[in-house]
């Protein structure tokens, strides 16, 4: 026996699909009627939540999650056509090479166990800028940030003991990097001493951070420098 646990009324899209939600102990169902396109639609998004909204079965390592779609039933009368359909999700280990050309991301230390979403279509951008790109609101939430601040010219999300730091402005990206202390110290301000290796901003340049595309870990092999003293740099 399978226990309801959320039943959402129908909700009806703009071109007049009907769209219901039922959510049990055993999946989730959803039932569209309407049109051919846009209940593909419907299904596509479904597959990416269930693709995207998950974690890696592995606590220490990232999988790709990969959606399945089994056709199980077709009707085809006079008044009505109707296909039955179900998703399904599996993991995937990534291979052990291109495992290990992630090197020890900085994203990593914030994600722990993600998955990888396979086979979606992606924002494009140049194979250099490699990274998680995502929004200035969801890096927040992942050091537990309640704002935005600018210290001493560099611009930092904060929480108790992870911090992101704009580090680098190429053409439409910002670039940024987390710092994370795994024994659960502080991050102070005073103590983000890397800022040579970040960029430095006026506050009438931040609307600019705000409204483009945000890519976290610029590079994969970064020095930690925190709570350390600047390093010595010899001239000549």
């Amino acid at each position: 026996m399978e226990y309801l646990l959320i039943k959402r009324q129908p909700g009806t899209l703009f071109d007049a699909t009907v769209v219901s939600i039922t959510v049990t102990e055993g999946g989730i169902t959803s039932r569209c009627n309407g049109l051919p396109y846009t209940i593909i639609e419907v299904v596509q998004v479904l597959a990416w939540i269930g693709s995207a909204l998950r974690e890696s079965t592995s606590p220490e390592r990232i999988g790709y999650a990969v959606t399945c779609l089994q056709i199980q039933q077709v009707t085809d009368d006079e008044k009505d056509y109707t296909v039955q359909v179900q998703l399904c999700f599996r993991e995937e280990d990534i291979e052990e090479a291109e495992y290990q050309a992630l090197g020890n991301s900085c994203w990593q230390k914030v994600l722990r166990n993600p998955v990888i979403a396979k086979g979606f279509p992606i924002p494009s951008r140049s194979p250099t800028l490699t990274g998680v790109e995502t929004s200035l609101k969801v890096m927040a939430s992942l050091v537990d940030a309640s704002r935005l601040a600018i210290f001493d010219r560099m611009v930092i999300l904060k929480g108790f003991n992870a911090a992101i730091t704009l580090t680098d402005h190429v053409e439409s990206f910002y670039m940024w990097h987390a710092i994370v202390h795994d024994d659960g110290r502080r991050v102070a301000y005073s103590d983000l001493r890397s800022r040579h290796e970040g960029t430095l901003i006026a506050p009438q340049e931040l609307p600019g951070a705000l409204q483009s595309r945000n890519i976290l870990a610029w590079t994969p092999k970064v020095a930690n420098n925190i709570g350390k003293g600047f390093p010595l740099i010899e001239s000549g």
